[in-house]
Order: structure tokens, then C-alpha cells, then sequence
């Protein structure tokens, strides 16, 4: 028979298939597969086309507080797929990952000394 749907609809899964011995006569035959008889199952790993669109978030900078010399703020950028995963930075921006930032120092233009 042919192979079953793969288990996993994104990503690695099972797929299953059912072999019988049949012999020339066209009849299914015990025990020529193996010795559990007539009907093998086979099962192969497989991968599930992710038809996944994927969605970079950046969120705001936490602003800069406190001594403003060797502080820094920082933003949330994540990538998110349409699955509500969270996927590598890369997966969303490939190659220009590092364009965007995540940490930055603060300037004297940007503190706020409390």
C-alpha cells in the first residue's frame, strides 16, 4: 500500500503503511512476511510541509534610568509564526537579523536621573 499522511502537519512526524504478502495466486499468504503473519506495518519518519507566515514583533525600549554612564535599555524583538510559536530571530529576518537592535546604550540625550 502506499504511505498514510504524515502524523505531524508542521514539522517531524510518523507515517504508517500496511504491507501483505501476496502470493502469485493473488491470495494473501501467513506468514511469508514475518513471523507475525500476513500483514507487516511499516513506519517511517517524515516532515509536514509547515505552511507557516511568520511575524517579527519589536517591542518599546524600557527608556534609560538611573546613572546614565555603562547603563543600557533594551526591547523584546521576537519572531512569531502564525502557529503562535516563537521561531529563531533568524527564521523572520534570515541575513539581516543584527539590523535590528535589541540593547542600546544610554546616551546623555536619553537619561533620566532619578
Amino acid at each position: 500500500q502506499n504511505w498514510g499522511e504524515c502524523s505531524n502537519t508542521c514539522g517531524i512526524g510518523l507515517r504508517r503503511r500496511e504491507m501483505a504478502c501476496v502470493g502469485a495466486d493473488g491470495l494473501q499468504h501467513m506468514g511469508c512476511l514475518s513471523a507475525g503473519g500476513g500483514i507487516q506495518v511499516d513506519v517511517e519518519l517524515c516532515t509536514g510541509a509547515c505552511d507557516v507566515g511568520y511575524h517579527v514583533y519589536v517591542g518599546e525600549w524600557t527608556g534609560c534610568f538611573g546613572p546614565c554612564s555603562g547603563t543600557q535599555e533594551t526591547r523584546n524583538v521576537s519572531c512569531i509564526g502564525s502557529d503562535s510559536r516563537l521561531y529563531p530571530l533568524q527564521t523572520c529576518l534570515g541575513a539581516y537579523t543584527s539590523a535590528v537592535e535589541s540593547a542600546r546604550n544610554c546616551g546623555a540625550s536619553r537619561c533620566q536621573d532619578v
